[in-house]
């Protein structure tokens, strides 16, 4: 009988991880971000996933109208130190290679 419980509670603990696990992946933040690309097109990025790195070239004006800060990279990749654009906030003159909302 102890060892029907113990395998019960192993499944019982896996589904609970791989459940948790699964949800936490589809997590984005609320909302658009909206950019200026150089030719001057105006760009967004609809309900973006958390800590996913977009590969997004934006120069000129950026609008954070998400619940999340953004950081913004001068390099594509999301390498480097980040300038970041709260909830809300917007900048000018601002050039970035790509961009990621972290959890």
């Amino acid at each position: 009988m102890k060892r029907i419980t113990m395998a019960l509670a192993s499944v019982g603990t896996a589904l609970v991880l791989t459940v948790g696990l699964a949800g936490s992946s589809y997590a984005s933040a609320e909302g658009v971000f909206l950019y200026t690309t150089a030719s001057g097109d105006q760009e967004t990025v609809d309900n973006p996933s958390l800590d996913r790195c977009y590969n997004r070239a934006g120069d000129g004006h950026a609008v954070n109208k998400t619940n999340k800060t953004v950081l913004l990279f001068r390099r594509s990749g999301c390498v480097g130190s980040p300038q970041q654009i709260r909830p809300g906030d917007h900048a000018f003159d601002i050039t970035f290679e790509s961009l990621e909302f972290p959890s």
